[in-house]
């Protein structure tokens, strides 16, 4: 079974969820919440760089 579909969808959902979550660091307003949408955002990303590398060495 060829692995490429699921890294591409799986790929997607990261982009979108990493946009959400960038958007709604920037939207709030009180520090506090700020600071934990910002630490969500952060984290997402950082588990984005071995989705990345899956997708890149599967192609």
């Amino acid at each position: 079974m060829d692995p490429k579909p699921g890294l591409i969808v799986l790929f997607v959902v990261y982009v979108i969820a990493t946009l959400w979550l960038g958007g709604r660091a920037l939207a709030t307003t009180e520090p506090a919440d700020r600071l934990r949408a910002a630490r969500a955002f952060l984290v997402v990303v950082f588990l984005g760089v071995p989705l990345s590398v899956a997708l890149i060495l599967a192609l």
